[in-house]
């Protein structure tokens, strides 16, 4: 089987995909293209499996243009408004998970205007009238999220950046194969009656072995902010709270409470008695 799975790899490198040096090249060029090619307008990058260094027969070119001149925001009150730029803001009701609505809050642009779509008294950006804008001569084609030459040859995606995350997925660049973390309540105690009160746990006092899990704080919260630490691809070892952090994020039920209790094992239930997630 060893020698089966050496001859296939070998073979792949010859006749499909290259050495690994071969793909090591290719991405550093493709690099340097991107790099060339974008402006103060747009960021190009190369992407689908000949970004990743793979010269695949039959494989398309996929390239993605982020455009730098809108802006996506989750909170209005943390713009500062440029007078050349569109800003839009991310709006998470009536939408299924996983998903958001775009809501235009300010743009002099009137090609961004007729992209947008009227819906309770505001205006959303619209997937289908939003690609209308970059269809071409040269790119007639919608395919999926993209637009596209008639022979199929290249895939072009019109991208908008955010550098924040949905509400219902800001929890998920948290994990890590050391799982959230427990945080021990804090000793002041008019920080501890604050943490105690969102807990809404009825006759919860807190003990020297209580903990409360770190997916219940925003990412402001803690000293090194988890989203700044995952864009330089940095894992902290440890998750610490800033001095006056507070929990905000719960999931009660109808009795108001906190939903449930983080599963462990019996060795140690007896260590954390109380220690609590969604």
């Amino acid at each position: 089987m060893e020698d089966v799975s050496l001859s296939l790899y070998h073979y792949m490198c010859k006749n499909i995909v290259g050495t690994e040096n071969h793909v090591k090249t290719i991405r550093l060029m493709n690099t340097v293209c991107d790099n060339l090619s974008s402006d103060y307008r747009k960021v190009h990058i190369t992407s689908g499996s000949f970004g990743e260094g793979l010269e695949m027969r039959g494989s398309d070119i996929d390239i993605m243009y982020v455009l730098t001149f809108i802006e996506v925001h989750d909170k209005i009150k943390s713009i500062v408004f440029s007078p050349i730029k569109t800003y839009f803001v991310l709006t998470t009701e009536d939408t299924k998970a996983g998903f958001t609505m775009l809501r235009l809050i300010r743009s002099q642009d009137p090609t961004m205007l007729k992209s947008c779509e009227k819906f309770r008294q505001d205006f959303y950006l619209s997937n289908a009238l939003f690609k209308q804008l970059y269809l071409t001569d040269c790119c007639p084609v919608e395919h999926g999220p993209c637009v596209s030459d008639k022979e199929g040859y290249s895939d072009f995606a019109y991208c908008l950046h955010s550098k924040s995350w949905i509400q219902p997925a800001s929890r998920w660049i948290m994990r890590s194969g050391q799982g959230y973390g427990l945080l021990t309540f804090p000793k002041d105690p008019d920080r501890r009656k604050i943490w105690i009160q969102k807990v809404k746990r009825q006759n919860f006092v807190p003990t020297e072995h209580s903990r409360l899990c770190a997916k219940h704080f925003d990412f402001d919260q803690f000293v090194i902010d988890a989203r700044i630490a995952s864009s330089v691809k940095f894992t902290p070892k440890q998750k610490r709270l800033k001095a006056n952090a507070i929990p905000t994020i719960f999931n009660y039920n109808k009795s108001g409470g906190e939903t449930s209790a983080l599963g462990a094992s019996p060795s140690k239930r007896k260590r954390i008695r109380h220690a609590f997630h969604l």
